[in-house]
């Protein structure tokens, strides 16, 4: 899985291609985790658009939102966009975000990246 990521003023971008693993996943996010500028984010964007498989089962997904969800109750009220390309990704992306509590995180699921900033950045 080749990705990149990169900081903007007040986000944080991730972008992911071909097969991504789920270890691959947890990974990317443990460098969201552990950003030195966590405390000043305001958005992340996770482009999973380039993405032909994600190797991740629903179980997963709601286990890395669990783990979200501790971290997001002690880090400044961020907004999460998540560009999906396909189906099986989207419903994945889904199971995540249902598992999120609400009020300290907003996230939502876009097709374009455009449409993804207009709303994360702020």
């Amino acid at each position: 899985m080749p990705f990149q990521d990169f900081d903007e003023e007040d986000g944080y971008v991730i972008r992911m291609s071909g097969d991504v693993a789920f270890d691959e996943i947890l990974q990317t996010a443990k460098l969201s985790w552990e950003h030195p500028n966590w405390d000043r984010l305001r958005y992340q964007i996770w482009d999973f658009s380039q993405a032909r498989s994600v190797g991740v089962e629903e179980y997963d997904a709601l286990a890395v939102a669990k783990m979200d969800n501790v971290h997001n109750r002690v880090a400044a009220k961020q907004r999460i966009a998540l560009i999906s390309g396909n189906a099986p990704v989207n419903r994945l992306l889904e199971a995540y975000v249902a598992a999120l509590e609400p009020g300290h995180v907003e996230v939502r699921i876009f097709q374009e990246e455009a449409e993804a900033r207009a709303w994360a950045v702020p």
